[in-house]
């Protein structure tokens, strides 16, 4: 009797074993996981392409690196980020009569125009002031806070 015990147990057991591996074949496989966006598949409206570091310039007319052509100005005013820098842009080393500010609190540019031309290192509109004196910015608000500054010295 205990062999039939033991054979009956045997049989149920291979049964199981057999049943659980047709359910595992029934069970379709995950799908793939979704292919990574490619650098270089995000091109803006001007063509330039964000995830290589490229933003367009509108002083320069092109897309630019903004911490490859610009003047880095770092946060000086207690309420800014102090991780994150602005940058200054000129149309090119010569061409000095339009700034174009590049801050990270704010979604596009700023346009700051040259002051006279007796005046080396004014740019101005209503609400922000660059001033450069010796190789150094500084970008100053409507009160005169100063919110960034920098060197224009390559490190």
């Amino acid at each position: 009797m205990s062999i039939r015990i033991l054979l009956a147990s045997a049989v149920l057991f291979l049964a199981s074993c057999s049943n659980m591996k047709s359910q595992k074949e029934q069970t379709p496989p995950p799908p793939p996981p979704p292919a990574p966006a490619m650098t270089g598949g995000d091109r803006d409206e001007h063509g330039c392409i964000g995830s290589a570091g490229y933003t367009w310039s509108t002083v320069r007319n092109e897309c630019i690196r903004t911490f490859e052509v610009g003047i880095r100005l770092n946060p000086k005013a207690a309420n800014l980020d102090q991780t994150l820098s602005a940058f200054v842009v000129f149309k090119s080393d010569t061409d000095d009569a339009q700034a174009e500010i590049y801050m990270p609190s704010q979604k596009g540019t700023v346009i700051l125009k040259k002051e006279k031309k007796e005046s080396a290192g004014v740019w101005k509109n209503a609400n922000l002031t660059l001033k450069q004196w010796k190789g150094m910015y500084m970008l100053e608000d409507a009160k005169g806070t100063t919110l960034y500054e920098g060197s224009s010295a390559k490190n």
